[in-house]
C-alpha cells in the first residue's frame, strides 16, 4: 500500500488520481449480479474504455459479449496531496482496491494506467509468502532445497568410486574395496 501511495506522490501533488480494482466473478456469478453487489457495497462508478461511468449507466449496455476483464471498479477519485487526511484516504482506498481486486489494483494519473500487485509472483511463477521460518538456518523451510542447508551436495561420485573403468571388480575396480580388510 505504501509503495502505491509513494508512486502517486512521485507523480506530483495536485494531479487527478483514479484508483481502480479489477472485477472478479465468483463461480457461477454473472456480471450483473456482481455489479448489483458492488452497488450494495457502496460503489457507484466503473472504469470502462478509459473513462469513469456510473454502474446504472453501464448496466443497460451489458451484452453476452461484455468481457468483465475490461471493466474495473472505481474505488476512489481524488487529487494527490501529501497532507495527513489525503494520505490516509489514499492508503485506505488502495487497501480497499487490493481487497476487491484480489491483491491487484490500478492507479490512473493523467490517462496513464499503472497496475500494482501485492501477490508474490513474477513471470508466471508463484512464490511462498515469506515468514520467519523461511530465513532460519535451523528450519528445514529455510534450507536450500538442493543441499539441505549444508552448503555442499552430498552424494556418491562414480568417478571416485571407480577411478579406472577398464578394470573388473575382481581386478580392484572399486576403490573402497581395495586393501586387506575390504578386499
Amino acid at each position: 500500500v505504501d509503495d502505491v501511495v509513494a508512486y502517486i506522490l512521485e507523480q506530483g501533488t495536485g494531479e487527478r488520481v483514479v484508483i481502480t480494482a479489477p472485477i472478479h466473478l465468483k463461480q457461477g456469478e454473472g456480471l450483473i449480479e456482481r455489479l448489483l453487489q458492488l452497488l450494495s457495497d457502496g460503489f457507484t462508478r466503473l472504469w470502462v474504455n478509459h473513462e469513469a461511468i456510473t454502474i446504472e449507466d453501464f448496466m443497460p449496455t451489458i451484452t453476452l459479449d461484455t468481457n468483465p476483464a475490461e471493466v474495473a471498479i472505481v474505488v476512489d477519485r481524488l487529487r494527490a496531496a501529501d497532507d495527513d487526511e489525503t494520505l490516509l484516504r489514499m492508503r485506505d482506498s488502495v487497501a480497499r482496491a487490493y481487497s476487491y481486486g484480489r491483491d491487484v489494483c490500478s492507479v490512473i494519473i493523467n490517462g496513464v494506467e499503472r497496475e500494482f500487485s501485492a501477490r508474490f509472483e513474477a513471470d508466471g511463477m508463484k512464490f511462498t509468502r515469506p515468514d520467519e521460518y523461511l530465513f532460519s538456518f535451523n528450519s528445514p523451510l529455510g534450507a536450500c532445497p538442493v543441499c539441505g542447508g549444508l552448503g555442499k551436495i552430498i552424494g556418491i561420485s562414480e568417478d571416485l568410486v571407480i577411478p579406472d573403468k577398464s578394470k573388473t571388480i575382481y581386478d580392484g575396480a572399486i576403490a573402497c574395496w581395495r586393501g586387506d580388510k575390504m578386499g
